[in-house]
């Protein structure tokens, strides 16, 4: 088996919480291999900002884009 290789398929993770203890906010991502996809949305605007990125070493470097593909965020 080559180092890259898994030997399970995609994670999907959830996360949720609050900026400045008041704005709630979700995200959802899946990794699989050393691609992340997934997106994230505030509580109380409901409409997803699609994310994706690469893992790499551990970390995860993922950036908000359009569905144009354009980057809008970092």
């Amino acid at each position: 088996m080559k180092a890259m290789e898994r030997a399970y398929g995609p994670v999907t993770l959830h996360y949720g919480g609050k900026i400045d203890g008041v704005y709630g906010i979700q995200m959802e991502v899946t990794i699989e291999g050393d691609r992340v996809a997934g997106v994230y949305w505030y509580d109380s605007v409901g409409i997803d900002l699609m994310l994706r990125g690469f893992f790499v070493a551990g970390k995860v470097n993922m950036v908000e884009a359009a569905d144009d593909g354009k980057i809008t965020g970092r």
